[in-house]
């Protein structure tokens, strides 16, 4: 009889996603195998497929709070299913530019947004510390040059949602040219199309109807909410996407440290509480 599969938590999902972070920043994943990587830990729901996806970085996963029961039926092998296979060749032929182009990109957002980063840190990285503050992305200027250079690139198209982590963000859209297949994209530094998943996706809303002063209302309004202390919280997320009316709704997913998980809290456009999620 099968074992009980343990679902993953939000903490445990940016756990990973640091993690894999830290071995790209390390030169241990290329950029292509870390996105592949960081695209199927944000869509894991269950910690046993978190687990291959760091087990040929690290000694061990216990501080990544990946403990727990696993299926017996848990699969083994590539952790990476659903990629459009012809999609993942050509990717793979493009990887070696896309890492040159990346690391062009994030030296220009470094260099554009130093005096932001000046005031989160003292200028190094903290992806391998444990030091709270803000990611680039997290702050006033870095939502407001994301989202202009995102409306640029995505002129009058509607979308299904976007994902703002604190050092990058990734956009999904349906497909143009297949209305069965999404399309997801990734931004560091400027956005770029990435994968291709045989997944319909919603496409109701403008990016233009998402304003960066609401977005940065609601990360500070969710440590409130959740009555969270400043000093020791992150803000792992903020996912924007379109309630029923169409209206962009904030969902603010916060941690302590890189791994407590600390809830989640659903705002809308005026900036009410729609939702409020805290760890069992």
């Amino acid at each position: 009889m099968a074992k009980h599969r343990n679902r993953a938590s939000d903490a445990q999902r940016t756990a990973v996603q640091q993690a894999l972070d830290e071995a790209f920043a390390a030169g241990r994943l290329d950029h292509f195998e870390h996105f592949e990587r960081i695209r199927t830990a944000t869509k894991a729901k269950y910690i046993d497929e978190l687990r291959p996806l760091v087990a040929d970085l690290r000694g061990g996963d216990d501080d990544l709070g990946l403990d727990g029961d696993d299926d017996d039926n848990a699969p083994t092998g590539s952790a990476y299913t659903g990629w459009d296979a012809r999609r993942r060749e050509d990717l793979s032929h493009a990887k070696r530019g896309w890492t040159i182009g990346i690391a062009v990109a994030v030296a220009v957002l470094g260099i554009a947004g130093g005096a932001i980063a000046a005031s989160v840190s003292d200028g190094s990285s903290n992806a391998a510390t444990d030091e709270v503050g803000p990611g680039l992305l997290h702050t006033e200027n870095g939502v407001t040059r994301l989202l202009a250079e995102t409306e640029s690139e995505f002129p009058a198209q509607e979308i299904d949602s976007i994902l703002i982590y604190g050092e990058y963000a990734t956009l999904s859209q349906q497909d143009p040219a297949d209305p069965h297949k999404r399309i997801t994209h990734e931004f560091r530094g400027g956005w770029e199309e990435r994968r291709f998943d045989p997944i319909q996706a919603d496409a109701d809303l403008t990016v233009s109807s998402i304003d960066a002063a609401d977005v940065m209302a609601a990360i500070t309004a969710a440590t409130g909410v959740l009555e969270l202390d400043p000093d020791k919280t992150v803000i792992s997320h903020v996912q924007v996407s379109a309630d029923a009316l169409g209206d962009p709704e904030f969902r603010v997913s916060a941690s302590e440290g890189k791994y407590g998980d600390l809830g989640t809290a659903t705002f809308g456009p005026a900036g009410q509480v729609r939702e409020v999620t805290l760890p069992d």
